[in-house]
């Protein structure tokens, strides 16, 4: 389509189900046809400016022939009503889609677009089936709210919890519960970079600045439901997949802290959608992103991929906008091409097509925890081997301090970046640790791809009745940097078939911690690696290990075994992609 002026309709105002005012600013090409339309609904204040390169801009999408909308969620910046994260989402996104719809400047179909929780406006409204919904292209976006957003693995995701409600949500808040008052919203942005110190160490504390910012009632809610009940399943994208009718197209990114969600996403609902137009018309791209801005940006951290900044390197507008030519106007791609997976293989460097995620060609293979009593050193010893232990007894023991958590560097992180940087670092500091315990295997002699899931199925026995046991995966270059890929984490009281149950002095269970996915190449040289110890604070709340209900215990430190012979064969299983 030829490009075209572009009008700007400001403060457009959206009546909802009970009479709250929602607005938005309407961007559409001038002409006289109706067009289709790009909903995208956001708490982040639609004044800003959206992600370069990652979304479709709105001077972009009108010369494409599509009118973009852009409104504050109810509560937030312009819309009336009162903000509670995620609880209106589903009904007023419903009202938007159908009253975009009935505009005469819109055409009838309507799709949406954006980012992290943008994306979750996406999932609920597709989950109430509005009949003018024909897509929706959520980015970095979670399927879960208690296992991949407030929680994980059993354990709170605390860093997210606390620098997400005051970074991101709170200086609206502030503003909008304390009108006038500048130095209250001052505090609230001090607080923002001080959040290094103002994050509570004790499991269930309510951090000191929430109640002085008109935050604790929120934080409060999600503490008080610290299990996966009623509360979250209600608000739960993956309980909706049955629901979800129209194609999805779904961006990830191997450092975002929604990756595991993300991926849920895409397998749930083209396993299980709600119609053949979504099983069969989802597409997956995962690169080698994580969750802060710029959005989708190289590096991840302090390693570089050499993708650039636009869309690092795959154009991700451009594949959207394609996305919504075919399901919104009926315009199939020119040369033929609709990839349903793409993938960055890092260590090799490429993007590449795929059939399908997961690969089908991908092999299980299981590398096996091995030593001779001393894992916990620098590089250590250690080991990973592909054959299974034969020892009658084999074991590593180290000792955990809640009091002197094992610090966070870099992985999965949202949202305060200028504290805790999310991606992929170095973790040579780290694993100096005594209560971090490092496995690793011979340098490669041929190369070794992880394209997957991964998870490490582990037995441990502690002389504490409950304990964390965190997981890394890395690649250990030939100069000894050792490079986190993806982690994981399990509250061993939360564990499957637990059912809350506490551990008895010598008990041993298996654990699996789900170390969410990546895809890597170990090149010849190099050694794939595993981290194992009990924290990774302040990504995760520390767990005091005596066993009291959450929120009331006393840190204690306790002595943590891992067990690796014939009788508990504790291994780190990895889909491992046969090389040509």
């Amino acid at each position: 389509m030829a490009r075209v002026s572009m009008v700007v309709d400001r403060d457009v105002e959206t009546p909802m189900r009970d009479g709250v005012l929602l607005r938005a600013d309407v961007y559409r090409p001038a002409v006289t046809e109706p067009v289709p339309v790009l909903l995208m609904r956001t708490p982040y204040d639609r004044s800003l400016p959206m992600a370069p390169g990652a979304l479709p801009d709105p001077l972009g999408a009108t010369a494409r022939g599509y009118a973009v909308m852009i409104q504050d969620v109810r509560g937030r910046y312009g819309s009336d009503g009162e903000f509670v994260p995620f609880v209106a989402e589903a009904n007023d996104g419903y009202d938007t889609v159908e009253w975009v719809a009935a505009q005469p400047w819109c055409d009838g179909a309507v799709g949406m677009i954006g980012a992290s929780y943008v994306g979750y406006t996406q999932w609920m409204t597709a989950a109430q089936e509005p009949p003018h919904l024909r897509a929706i292209a959520p980015i970095v976006a979670t399927s879960d709210l208690y296992d991949f957003w407030i929680y994980e693995g059993g354990a709170q995701q605390l860093w997210f919890d606390v620098s997400w409600l005051t970074a991101s949500l709170g200086p609206d808040i502030v503003a909008r519960r304390f009108p006038g008052d500048t130095q209250r919203a001052a505090r609230a942005i001090e607080a923002i970079d001080r959040l290094g110190d103002q994050v509570p160490l004790a499991q269930g504390a309510m951090p000191r600045h929430f109640e002085e910012l008109g935050l604790a009632d929120l934080y409060r809610a999600w503490l008080d439901h610290h299990t996966r009940d009623g509360y979250w399943t209600g608000l739960s994208p993956r309980e909706a997949h049955a629901r979800i009718r129209v194609p999805v197209l779904d961006t990830a990114g191997w450092f975002d802290v929604f990756l595991g969600g993300s991926l849920q996403s895409h397998q749930g609902v083209r396993d299980g959608g709600g119609s053949e137009a979504a099983r069969d018309g989802g597409r997956l791209i995962v690169g080698p992103w994580r969750h802060a801005h710029p959005l989708l940006a190289d590096p991840a951290g302090d390693r570089v991929f050499g993708l650039g900044t636009e869309a690092a390197g795959i154009g991700l507008s451009e594949i959207q906008l394609r996305f919504f030519d075919r399901h919104l106007r009926g315009i199939e791609p020119a040369d033929g091409s609709d990839p349903r997976v793409r993938l960055y293989v890092m260590g090799e460097g490429v993007w590449r097509e795929e059939a399908a995620w997961p690969l089908a060609r991908a092999v299980t293979r299981e590398l096996h925890l091995d030593s001779d009593g001393h894992a916990n050193t620098r590089g250590g010893d250690g080991r990973l081997v592909w054959a299974a232990p034969t020892a009658e007894a084999s074991v590593d023991t180290f000792r955990a301090d809640p009091g002197d958590p094992v610090p966070t560097r870099g992985g999965n992180l949202c949202c305060w970046q200028l504290v805790h940087e999310p991606g992929s670092f170095d973790q040579g500091a780290i694993e100096d640790r005594p209560d971090v315990l490092v496995y690793s295997t011979e340098p490669l002699t041929e190369a070794v791809e992880v394209t997957g899931h991964v998870a490490l199925r582990v037995f441990v026995s502690s002389d504490a009745p409950d304990l964390d046991v965190t997981a890394r995966l890395l690649d250990v270059r030939p100069d000894g940097a050792a490079w986190n890929l993806t982690e994981g984490i399990r509250r061993v009281r939360t564990r499957p078939g637990a059912d809350g149950a506490l551990l008895e002095p010598g008990q041993v269970v298996e654990v699996e911690v789900d170390l969410l996915a990546t895809s890597n190449l170990f090149r010849v040289g190099h050694r794939i690696r595993l981290e194992v110890a009990a924290s990774n604070w302040p990504r995760f709340d520390a767990n005091p290990q005596d066993g009291a209900p959450f929120g009331q215990g006393t840190p204690r430190v306790a002595r943590h075994t891992i067990h690796h012979d014939a009788a508990h064969p504790s291994r780190l299983v990895l889909p491992v992609v046969p090389r040509d």
